[in-house]
């Protein structure tokens, strides 16, 4: 018996690890037109998207917002909040029965 609890505990640490990641794009904004005018100044597209991050018993969703600077064939973004920057992003976290925002 002693051997069943310890699998059932160790089952349900493990389920814990496990869980997933979801980004959604909220908007984009391309400042094409301005970049025309003057090359190599402005960022080629403004990103928002909505990061859920769900591990069975806690969601968190986070409003990150992203610079993206066109490189060829790519697009590189740097997060404009959160990520070891001064600014934090709008965020909701859920579970065990408290709801949690750092939106004031």
């Amino acid at each position: 018996m002693r051997n069943g609890w310890k699998l059932l505990v160790s089952a349900a640490a493990l389920s814990l690890l496990g869980g997933c990641v979801r980004y959604q794009v909220l908007a984009a904004s391309d400042q094409g037109d301005e970049r025309r005018k003057n090359p190599g100044t402005l960022p080629v597209t403004q990103l928002e998207t909505l990061k859920t991050t769900n591990y069975y018993f806690v969601i968190t969703i986070e409003h990150q917002f992203w610079l993206c600077q066109d490189s060829g064939d790519t697009l590189l973004c740097d997060r404009r909040c959160g990520n070891g920057t001064d600014l934090e992003c709008p965020a909701l976290s859920a579970g065990g029965g408290t709801i949690t925002s750092n939106v004031r």
